[in-house]
């Protein structure tokens, strides 16, 4: 039981350093947004969202945008980035 773990283990890290690697060597700036992952872990996606390796992937993202002399941020889950959103905002009228 413990060789099949290890072997899903190794797949979705090289997945992930595949994809990262892919990701940032094909943009110039990368902005990922910063969700709650302790919330999403409490629906019924709980089970994805922790077997994903969300924050693994995000530092592989970051280190690898140093790497590349990237840009890479970090983006609030609050910040309204869609022009509709942002004309709903009280202060924006």
């Amino acid at each position: 039981m413990a060789k099949a773990h290890a072997k899903v283990a190794d797949t979705r890290r090289d997945w992930q350093h595949k994809l990262s690697t892919a990701i940032i060597r094909d943009n110039q700036a990368v902005y990922v947004e910063d969700l709650c992952v302790a919330g999403l872990g409490r629906t019924r996606l709980a089970k994805s969202v922790h077997d994903a390796g969300w924050a693994r992937f995000i530092a592989m993202l970051e280190y690898k945008a140093t790497r590349y002399r990237r840009t890479f941020a970090r983006v609030d889950r609050f910040f309204p980035s869609h022009p509709h959103v942002l004309r709903l905002r009280p202060d924006h009228r």
